[in-house]
This record gives structure tokens, C-alpha cells and sequence, in this order.
């Protein structure tokens, strides 16, 4: 499947961002059926944003894996670890260099997630990088205009008005509209929405783009990342205390070719210890997160330990 600029800078953007709520909501989604059509997406999810929904100490961590059993492993770091909200599938050449999966997850213990992962034994090697740190003392209170948009987006997993006739009935348009913003768009003095609204992209099912990253074995000294960078490689840090990656997204062979001209350019001795290219395959979301916690709101208060 062939798409624009446009659409790939879109699915960039849901990558990292998730789905920006546009007002007013749309009769019909034409442009998310076209990529659900043609196999780019999967319909909408909600992923909850943890430690606003149960207070207490949380990090937010990736958890980087190489082995060759990709798919063993997705489905037995699901079951073991208990907030893996996103998982990121990718292809290296050659093959089995640098991580095969991204693993995101919250946790309040660390030392919990080095227990469970070190168990198993089909992963090659592994590196934990907690990226932020929360200790919220009250956790984000539901209303009850809340619960229905979300149990209603969570079961038709659309954003088309026809879902909400009912709710905008019961409650008006204007309740409705400032719910979805709260729920849904970032607000300065938070980390992150509550809940973000995003799918599973396929990004193997694109032919006209990768999303790649460069893989080195030694860090380039700052004149030359400042030519990589020039190049339009971005410094995204180490992997495993021996692989410097820089990532690029390419559009054609051509950018491909290119790339590779300007890698053989700045390391034709070899002293940066060119390894190869990692490149994204799937990025999966773990739905099974909302209803984990969603639930838990109907049930009494939440809690991190059940």
C-alpha cells in the first residue's frame, strides 16, 4: 500500500502523539476506514496513562529485548508483567542485531520487572531505561459524563457523532465536548491526557515508508553528528551499552541509497563500527490495559498491587 506524504506524517504523528480529538466529531471517519481498509491500523484503542489514574510512585520505562522468538515473547511479557501498555515490533539487517522489541510499561517496582524478565529464558539479552519518574498523591477522578464516553468509545472504538446521540441527549454538547478535551488532550501541568486515543499501525503494510535506525558501534565524535544531523539523522541514544542509534524516516530506495552513501562517507575506516539498520515493523497497543483499569472504577478504588 502506497501512501501520501500527508497520510505517513499523520500516522507519525498518532505513532507518538495518539489521536488528536478534532471538534466538532465527524458524521463519518472516511480517512481512519480507508487505513483500516488497507490494513495500516487497527480500529481505535484507549491506553490509559497509569499513574493519573492510580496515585502513588510509578516509573515509566522501556524495555528493550533481542531474541529470536518475537511473538513467544510479546505474549509471555503481556502475562508477566502487569502495565505493558505498547510494544514496538522491529526488523534488523543483518538479521538479529541490536533489540527485536520495545516494550512500554509503567511499574512501581523495578526490581520486579528485572525478576520476571531475567526468568525468560528465550530472551537473548535485555536492558530496562526508566524514562520518567511520578509520585501523584490523588489519582484523576472520573465523572459520570466521563465513564459513558469512555465505555462507549472503548465499544464502538470510533469517534463518529452517531455513538454519542444518546449522551449528548442526556448530558448536552457542551458537557460532552469539555469531557472529551479532559479526558483526551494534554494539559500542561500533566505528564499526559488521562487516556490517550491511538490504534496498532502496521507500518510493514506501507511501501513508500521506514522508519529506520542507524546503528553504530562506537559514538561519533559532535562534528560528526553534526554532519549525520545535517543529513537529517537524529541522535535517539544507546541500546545495550554498545549500539549508538540515529534514526531517519525514509520515503523511497532513493533516501535509502542516500543514506547509505552518507554512512560510507563518514566511516570509511571503519572506526564507527557500522553494525546495520533496525527498522519498524508493528507498533501494537496492549488494550487489555483499559479494561484492567476501567473496571477496577466500577469495582471501588484502584489499586497498583491487584
Amino acid at each position: 500500500m502506497r501512501l501520501s506524504l500527508e497520510d505517513i506524517n499523520l500516522l507519525r504523528e498518532r505513532d507518538k502523539r495518539g489521536v488528536k480529538i478534532m471538534l466538532p466529531l465527524p458524521l463519518k471517519d472516511v480517512k481512519n476506514e480507508f487505513f483500516i481498509k488497507n490494513k495500516v491500523i487497527s480500529a481505535i484503542k484507549i491506553l490509559p496513562t497509569i499513574p493519573l489514574l492510580i496515585e502513588g510512585k510509578w516509573f515509566h520505562i522501556f524495555l528493550f529485548v533481542s531474541t529470536r522468538f518475537t511473538e513467544e515473547v510479546k505474549e509471555r511479557i503481556k502475562k508477566e508483567i502487569k502495565y505493558v501498555t505498547e510494544i514496538f515490533i522491529n526488523e534488523s539487517i543483518p538479521i538479529n542485531m541490536g533489540h527485536h522489541i520495545t516494550f512500554e510499561i509503567f511499574t512501581p517496582d523495578l526490581s520486579e520487572i528485572e525478576e520476571r524478565v531475567r526468568d525468560i529464558k528465550e530472551i537473548e539479552e535485555y536492558e530496562i531505561k526508566a524514562i520518567k519518574e511520578f509520585n501523584f498523591q490523588n489519582s484523576y477522578s472520573l465523572s459520570p459524563i466521563d465513564k459513558a464516553l469512555l465505555k462507549r468509545i472503548h465499544e464502538f472504538k470510533s469517534l463518529e457523532l452517531n455513538i454519542f446521540e444518546d449522551i449528548l441527549e442526556e448530558f448536552g454538547e457542551e458537557e460532552v465536548l469539555l469531557s472529551l478535551d479532559g479526558l483526551f488532550n494534554k494539559r500542561k501541568e500533566l505528564y499526559s491526557p488521562p487516556f490517550l486515543l491511538t490504534h496498532d499501525i502496521f507500518w510493514y503494510n506501507i511501501e513508500n515508508f521506514l522508519h529506520t535506525h542507524f546503528v553504530f558501534g562506537k559514538k561519533p565524535d559532535k562534528d560528526t553528528e553534526r554532519f549525520l544531523i545535517d543529513e537529517d539523522f537524529q541522535p535517539v541514544g544507546e541500546v545495550f551499552k554498545r549500539f549508538y542509534h540515529y534514526e531517519k524516516d525514509m520515503y523511497s530506495f532513493k533516501d535509502l541509497h542516500q543514506s547509505f552513501r552518507t554512512i560510507s562517507q563518514i566511516d570509511r575506516e571503519g572506526e564507527l563500527k557500522f553494525k546495520g539498520i533496525i527498522f519498524y515493523r508493528s507498533h501494537l497497543v496492549n488494550e487489555e490495559i483499559f479494561d484492567i483499569v476501567f473496571s477496577r472504577y466500577f469495582e471501588g478504588r484502584l489499586d497498583k498491587s491487584k
